[in-house]
């Protein structure tokens, strides 16, 4: 007579156990994986919707720098002076969605309302300094200044976007849904533009965690210097 072999309940039961241990262990990790390769793929992807919808209006208007389009404009008042409207992103954020036709974001919605009294100078309303439009994916771009203390005589500035790449979805925290990214005046990413203690600065944020991010407030979109420096990979 055979003897059938088997494994106890006991065994059993030890087995599942140090499944669900290993599971509890992994699964929160891939979990989070996966979200941060979805922010990232749809960055990406509204950043080159931003690259090749400038290079379409100097195509368009025959131009070889958004300094000389009808859409853009640029001020001298600053080192670098082939940035597009860099003192009116408002007035550049209008041309820019009427050119392409895009939906502009109501006033008081999310998108406004996570970016209050964060922007420095945006003042009480943020959608009277910005102008902000949604593209056909759900993401949220709108047109903004910003700056970097490189440079022999001070300050200077780069035209910048700021993507949101749900828009009104959550968890609306800048450097993992809300990025800033900059443009030269002919639609390329040109280097950060910080000095590299502006830029160590940066990283250290981006590495710090959630709750030094979101103490850093928007510096912490320019945690998108480190994912397209990486490949387009958030490593943070």
């Amino acid at each position: 007579m055979k003897r059938l072999f088997g494994f106890t309940l006991a065994e059993v039961l030890i087995t599942l156990g140090i499944i669900g241990v290993v599971a509890a262990m992994t699964i929160p990790t891939l979990v989070a994986n996966y979200q941060k390769q979805v922010w990232v793929t749809q960055l990406k992807k509204d950043a080159n919707f931003i690259s090749n919808s400038i290079k379409k209006v100097l195509a368009d208007e025959e131009v070889d720098s958004l300094c000389n389009a009808s859409i853009g404009g640029c001020s001298s008042n600053y080192i670098n002076i082939d940035v597009p409207n860099i003192n009116r992103p408002y007035i550049l954020g209008e041309k820019f969605g009427k050119y392409f036709d895009l939906s502009p974001v109501e006033h008081g919605t999310l998108f406004y309302e996570a970016m209050e009294n964060e922007i420095p100078s945006a003042g009480s309303d943020v959608s009277d300094w910005i102008k902000a439009f949604y593209l056909k994916d759900g993401s949220c771009i709108a047109t903004a200044t910003t700056y970097s203390t490189t440079g022999t005589a001070g300050a200077t500035a780069a035209l910048g976007f700021f993507v949101d790449v749900n828009c009104d979805k959550g968890p609306n925290k800048w450097g993992r849904d809300r990025f800033l990214i900059n443009y030269d005046a002919r639609g390329n990413i040109p280097g950060s533009g910080f000095s590299d203690e502006e830029m160590n600065l940066i990283k250290s944020i981006c590495y710090s965690g959630d709750d030094i991010m979101e103490q850093a407030g928007f510096l912490a979109g320019f945690c998108s210097l480190d994912i397209i420096r990486n490949g387009w990979q958030m490593k943070y």
